[in-house]
């Protein structure tokens, strides 16, 4: 099995879990899609400890005041494009310490 094409990858594919800040395959795809899906993240390391802590900070910069929506969208649109999408972009004003 080989590594999906980024210039394939449609929206909704990969989501983020707020509450662990891993990626993880997105919800109602096909089997054999959610197998691409979760041999990428494996292959790529998305989970690895540094990129998930990286998560965790950006999204916690955010919560705190630290970085505007602007940057966070512009310099991290997947960690911006999924709190939109998890109608998180005021819910988790202040609420990461």
């Amino acid at each position: 099995m080989g590594l999906l094409d980024p210039f394939s990858i449609q929206a909704g594919w990969f989501v983020l879990d707020c509450a662990s800040f891993y990626v993880q395959p997105g919800d109602g795809l096909e089997n054999a899609l959610i197998g691409q899906i979760s041999h990428t993240i494996d292959v790529l390391k998305l989970n690895s400890e540094p990129l998930v802590e990286l998560r965790f900070e950006i999204a916690r910069d955010y919560s705190q005041g630290n970085i505007t929506l602007s940057f966070l969208q512009n310099r991290y649109p997947f960690v911006g494009s999924e709190l939109a999408r998890q109608n998180l972009v005021t819910g988790i004003l202040g609420r990461i310490k």
